[in-house]
């Protein structure tokens, strides 16, 4: 009875312990797929500056609210090349996860070409997949933002941080068009024909002739005739002739004398009546 009783608490006891392996066993098979979904390849670095077997590395990130262990999960490349994701590997929610190849000698990141990243979980179920084309040294492929969309052009990389956009390179402004110089219309004969602004002088109007009546002492006339010239006429000045003034003086010198006699006989016979009215 007693021997019936310990065999019967050492098969409890067996079956607890296998009950607790098979839990920690199956218990990432048990977690929701739609969990395991959220986890995405976000960045890849095909060409490091180093060697390719150990520095290229394929970048996870955990897209949803809770964490996820990744243990077992599986990446492969183009060519089928299999990495294994270590035990103990956990993502934390909005969080990032670096797989390095650390010498893995088949899987690798093609540097030219076509190469597809494919991420399985441990039942084989595809999770995500990551294409680019090319790369360059030191340059990585990444989704802008975390867990959105490959980007169209490498990127500086960010193990295990947020992606960054590239910079925009800035359109050069476009060189204004020269205005089209108009050319002068062919005459029928083929002559080119350039009309230009004649130069407009104004018009010089004569002065009228200004005639000067004899004083009672000389009949004395002065002329002054103007020409019609595009140059306006000049007066004689200080004795300085002019081309296009004369002037004329008819009979002056015998005027003058005349009037010079005339002038002496009334002073003197003036003189004379006043002598004789003093002696009266």
């Amino acid at each position: 009875m007693h021997k019936s009783q310990n065999t019967e608490k050492f098969t409890s006891v067996k079956t607890w312990f296998k009950f607790i392996a098979w839990s920690i066993f199956l218990f990432p098979l048990l977690v929701p797929a739609s969990v395991v979904a959220q986890v995405v390849i976000n960045e890849v670095l095909p060409d490091p500056a180093d060697s390719d077997e150990e520095n290229e590395w394929v970048e996870l990130y955990n897209n949803g609210n809770e964490e996820i262990n990744i243990s077992g999960f599986i990446l492969k490349d183009a060519a089928n090349h299999e990495l294994t994701i270590p035990e103990g590997s956990i993502i934390q929610s909005k969080n990032w996860f670096v797989i390095y190849r650390n010498g893995n000698a088949s899987f690798s990141l093609n540097n030219s070409g076509e190469e597809t990243v494919i991420l399985y979980d441990l039942t084989n179920n595809l999770l995500d997949s990551f294409s680019y084309s090319g790369s360059a040294t030191d340059k990585s492929w990444g989704r802008i933002p975390d867990g959105g969309s490959i980007s169209p052009t490498k990127l500086v990389p960010t193990s295990a941080g947020a992606n960054k956009a590239p910079d925009p390179i800035p359109s050069p402004s476009p060189s204004p068009e020269p205005t089209p110089k108009s050319e002068p219309s062919p005459s029928a004969s083929g002559t080119v024909i350039v009309s230009a602004t004649p130069n407009v002088y104004p018009k010089v109007t004569p002065k009228p002739l200004i005639k000067i009546s004899p004083s009672p002492l000389a009949d004395a006339s002065v002329e002054i005739l103007s020409e019609k010239s595009e140059m306006s006429p000049v007066a004689t000045v200080m004795g300085e002739s002019t081309k296009s003034a004369s002037i004329k003086f008819p009979l002056g010198i015998l005027f003058v004398t005349t009037g010079i006699i005339l002038s002496g006989s009334a002073g003197y016979l003036a003189y004379k009546q006043s002598l004789i009215q003093k002696r009266l």
